[in-house]
């Protein structure tokens, strides 16, 4: 994969997304305090269940490079936060998913181990060619569960693809997007990201605090940390 550094900044001048840290003092739309518990309660139950349901196979595919990719491709397609972190969790889960559907197959078929081996470095290598454009397709779905309306289209995708060093057609890309989301069963939305969890302490911890704190100098160390350690 060809460093993000060099992807484009300004493919979509006109978007509008929300690129400034967040602002913990806003009460727009924000939750009663007598319902703060109960939302608590819900982080709480969703945290035990990912626990309880974790398998040896989760987040193999989060680690530092895939994350630095992302995020980097979410910034310089001037996306939110929120989006950075579905994007990697959306990716992690469909490669996941896909690995092992291929594994399996390949497993099980009836030949010997030698075409066993040699066709598993072949899927091996179409993996690797592929990885870029379902990195972007994980990035386009995300951005659509943040803002359909201002979501990664498919002209913005193409750009992108091209400046990274992939070359695909539109089709492609819509059939790319197609894939992951048959591959996750369409489960983009199965959990909270670790960003809702850090946004929902620091923001009732925010409403708690009779002291004024600048909050968004702690939120801004805590999502450099989360950078680099998303599985949290």
């Amino acid at each position: 994969m060809k460093d993000t550094e060099d992807c484009i900044s300004d493919v979509d001048d006109d978007a509008g997304f929300r690129t400034k840290e967040p602002d913990f003092t806003d009460n727009t739309a924000c939750l009663p305090t007598d319902m703060h518990a109960d939302w608590l309660s819900v982080l709480a139950a969703e945290n035990s269940r990912r626990i309880s349901e974790a398998t040896e196979t989760d987040h193999v595919f989060i680690n530092f490079r895939s994350a630095e990719y992302i995020f980097t491709a979410c910034t310089r397609l001037r996306l939110p936060s929120e989006v950075k972190y579905a994007a990697l969790l959306i990716f992690d889960n469909f490669m996941v998913k896909l690995v092992n559907g291929l594994h399996e197959c390949i497993y099980n078929s009836n030949r010997s181990d030698r075409e066993k081996y040699r066709e598993w470095e072949h899927i091996e290598a179409a993996l690797s060619r592929q990885m870029t454009l379902r990195i972007v397709s994980a990035i386009q779905i995300a951005s659509k569960m943040h803002n359909y309306y201002e979501s990664v289209t498919i002209r913005t995708a193409k750009l992108c693809l091209r400046t990274l060093g992939s070359t695909y057609t539109e089709e492609a890309i819509v059939r790319s997007e197609m894939r992951v989301l048959t591959t996750i069963d369409w489960e983009t939305t199965y959990q909270c990201t670790p960003l809702t969890y850090a946004e929902s302490l620091f923001k009732i911890l925010r409403k708690l605090s009779q002291i004024t704190v600048k909050l968004g100098k702690y939120f801004g160390a805590f999502f450099i940390i989360g950078g680099s350690k998303t599985d949290c």
